[in-house]
């Protein structure tokens, strides 16, 4: 088993179980490998919180919600979840896309309301806008999601 100990801005450093990540002998891959591994998920890990700011809530509370978003982020790879690139919070998974469709729009509605153009919004508040509204309403959203899925292959189907 290998643990990888990585720095991770306001978390400090994380440990992560490359076996976990289907790596068991990660010190087998070349250097080059091993780094482009670990650059890629420092990335991603700096990248799951970069919107929970010391400035607006506080070293301490800031340092909490960090470790938190880390915590999950790593829990989501291990579990196989994986992130299309430039997908701003989108997965490849087909029901948390849809989840995504479903509650992105009225957020998007409430942003322009409170903040006018894209512009002038908090960078990355969007995207946890509707994670957190995700969160709030899982159960509902993913039989809704789960429906609407269903509807567009049966939709499809009948076109073959």
């Amino acid at each position: 088993m290998t643990i990888l100990t990585l720095a991770c801005g306001k978390v400090g450093t994380i440990a992560v179980d490359t076996a976990k990540l289907g790596a068991p002998d990660f010190e087998a891959y070349s250097p080059i490998i091993q780094h482009l591994v670990r650059g890629r998920l420092t990335t991603v890990l700096l990248d799951c919180h970069a919107g929970i700011t010391v400035k607006e809530l506080g070293e301490e509370k800031a340092k909490a919600l960090s470790t938190a978003a880390v915590n999950k982020k790593i829990e989501s790879l291990y579990n196989g979840e994986i992130r299309e690139f430039g997908g701003g919070g989108r997965t490849a998974d087909p029901v948390e896309s849809e989840i995504w469709d479903l509650v992105e729009p009225s957020e998007r509605g409430k942003m322009k309301a409170q903040y006018g153009v894209q512009k002038n919004w908090p960078k990355g508040k969007l995207d946890a806008n509707v994670q957190a509204t995700i969160d709030r309403n899982r159960d509902g959203l993913t039989k809704l999601a789960k429906k609407r899925i269903a509807e567009r292959e049966k939709a499809m189907a009948s076109f073959e």
